[in-house]
């Protein structure tokens, strides 16, 4: 996650890639249940505004930062030492200034800057350092958790729905021919849209297009890899359930474009399915013509 959102291009595919690949691999045969999910908007809400609240006060505070030689730090009056009011060893200190100097227009803002040792300012930057580890942290859990939201929907549509769907026989039809039977998407899926919309939203109001860009970037790819090597997890899949699929697919990509961007697509996902109204071997053959597949990807 962390060399994604630190890569310049829009191009990150072999690291999404990679990105996609652990977490099927984590998630193994243990799939993500509803109590693993942020289901109150309130909560990405607030995770967006810790997010934003520490890039501004790490941001702040690295203004303060001014480092300065030892000889810059003022020694105690001497006069003093004699009337006893500081102590005998020569303690150094030095006040916080103004960083502009006093001929300065006084209606002009002028910046504080706190001096510090070479020593000091060590301490200062990892509590900078802190704050921004911090809004790290938030920004790659709102990554994951977009995407498990992702992994809960598709594998409940893939394990839990029948795609052994009746076809309407053609040889019976009527003169004319017969409209084949209407077709609904995957509730599963209509809620994962759902989640994906709410999320955008929440995002899109409360971070900066770079962030939210980041969050985004790759759900595409991702679901086409669920729904390509997770394919095994359908029981049974009929005609009538292909075109289910393609249907789900449809519903989709569509709602991706205007979450992820229009340059989106789950083409891979739905030509590996066209394939599945064929038989084995039709099937084996088609994957080496097209070079996208292999005999042991599909289900």
């Amino acid at each position: 996650m962390q060399l994604i959102w630190q890569a310049d291009t829009w191009d990150c595919t072999p690291l999404t890639q990679k990105e996609n690949t652990l977490e099927l691999k984590i998630q193994g045969d243990q799939p993500i249940s509803s109590s693993d999910l942020i289901r109150d908007r309130k909560i990405i809400s607030a995770l967006c505004l810790l997010y934003t609240s520490m890039k501004w006060l790490a941001s702040k505070v690295t203004q303060l930062r001014q480092v300065e030689d030892e000889d810059a730090f003022t020694q105690v009056d001497a006069g003093r030492r004699k009337e006893g009011m500081g102590s005998s060893s020569t303690r150094r200190r030095r006040r916080w200034t103004l960083g502009r100097q006093q001929k300065a227009p006084v209606a002009e803002e002028q910046q504080s800057v706190l001096p510090m040792s070479k020593d000091t300012v060590v301490l200062f930057d990892s509590v900078v350092n802190s704050f921004q580890e911090l809004a790290g942290a938030v920004l790659f859990t709102l990554r994951a958790e977009m995407r498990c939201h992702v992994l809960y929907h598709l594998n409940l549509c893939m394990s839990g729905s029948s795609f052994n769907i009746p076809v309407t026989n053609t040889s019976t039809a009527p003169a004319g021919g017969a409209a084949p039977p209407q077709m609904d998407p995957d509730i599963n899926l209509l809620n994962l849209n759902t989640d994906l919309v709410a999320f955008d939203e929440d995002v899109s109001v409360l971070l900066r297009a770079r962030e939210k860009t980041y969050l985004t970037k790759g759900l595409g790819s991702f679901m086409t890899d669920i729904l390509v090597k997770q394919a095994r997890k359908i029981k049974v899949m009929n005609r009538g359930g292909v075109e289910k699929m393609l249907l789900n697919i449809l519903v989709l990509q569509q709602n991706l474009k205007n979450v992820e961007g229009k340059g989106v697509s789950l083409e891979r996902a739905r030509r590996y399915y066209s394939l599945w109204a064929g038989t084995g071997p039709g099937v084996k053959v088609s994957c080496v013509a097209h070079l996208v597949y292999t005999w042991d990807m599909w289900g």
